[in-house]
């Protein structure tokens, strides 16, 4: 059980860093800096797609077996990234406005 804790957990880190990395690098398109709703499913999108894309590779490794539940758990992750960026945007725009 402690095992598919960490690797969950494991799971779970990696995509807060890939949507907060994803995120900082969409942030400075010239369409999405303006809008943080477009950025948050953009970023999202992609986590997402990366995260099944994955368990579509494992299928083909013969020591892995893919999981829809590993892409739940992904998408998880990217939400928590998200989240924080989300709340440091919303954080420097309250600050910027007088």
């Amino acid at each position: 059980m402690i095992n598919i804790g960490f690797r969950k957990f494991g799971h779970v880190s990696e995509y807060t860093i890939l949507a907060m990395l994803l995120w900082r690098a969409l942030r400075q398109g010239p369409t999405l800096r303006a809008r943080l709703s477009i950025l948050f499913v953009a970023t999202l999108l992609g986590c997402a797609a990366f995260a099944a894309g994955d368990e579509f590779h494992q299928s083909f490794v013969p020591s892995r077996t893919p999981s829809p539940m590993d892409v739940l758990i992904d998408i998880c992750g990217a939400l928590a990234g998200l989240a924080i960026c989300w709340l440091f945007a919303r954080r420097k725009r309250v600050v910027a406005t007088p």
